[in-house]
């Protein structure tokens, strides 16, 4: 998702928004499952983002999700 930081945080919430890039105003959501396509607003646009990109953020959020015990 790309567009106003405002209209893209608005539309993915409750989203599984696996990661983000702000750049300015605009904010890149990334979201990995099932979309709500009527309700998108006009100033959003969907994009498509790369496996490498895809394991990146699952493995980052692996990695932050474990806990290590001594």
């Amino acid at each position: 998702m790309v567009g106003p930081q405002r209209d893209v945080d608005a539309y993915t919430k409750g989203l599984n928004v696996i990661g983000h890039d702000d750049m300015g105003n605009i904010r890149v959501n990334y979201v990995y499952g099932e979309l709500d396509d009527r309700r998108l607003p006009d100033t959003v646009q969907l994009s498509n983002f790369d496996l490498q990109k895809l394991f990146i953020f699952l493995t980052n959020q692996f990695e932050g999700s474990r806990h290590y015990e001594n």
